[in-house]
């Protein structure tokens, strides 16, 4: 499954979640009142900026980039923390600061028990 990938001028709707590009390359996931860009690290809803720490951001893109697809426990950790090691007490908090971050969204991250983490597509 991939995400739209549309020019912001031939966007009259939001398909959801979907990455809209712009000319110089630059992309931005926007979800229901939410929009991500991973180049400015900057999350906004109904473009307000929110703020987000960086490991909860960072999780945030992870699940986005993976275009609806599972992402294991340990694919997410080497992403978020690539450098650190870390135990999985840490991603599951890093999950609850996300999931309340994105309040009447949190819906779309879907927990697989025992395997990991997807952002749900309609």
């Amino acid at each position: 499954m991939q995400l739209h990938v549309t020019t912001i001028s031939s966007v009259g709707y939001r398909p959801y979640p979907t990455i809209t590009g712009v000319a110089d390359g630059r992309r931005t996931f926007v979800f229901g009142a939410y929009t991500v860009s991973p180049q400015t690290r900057t999350f906004a809803r109904s473009g307000k900026p929110l703020k987000l720490g960086g490991r909860a951001f960072d999780l945030l893109v992870s699940l986005l980039r993976a275009d609806g697809r599972l992402l294991t426990k340990e694919q997410i950790m080497r992403e978020v923390w690539p450098t650190t090691t870390v135990v999985e007490a840490n991603l599951r908090v890093q999950m609850a600061v996300l999931r309340k971050a994105i309040g009447p969204e949190q819906a779309r991250i879907k927990t697989v028990s025992g395997r990991g983490y997807m952002f749900a597509m309609p």
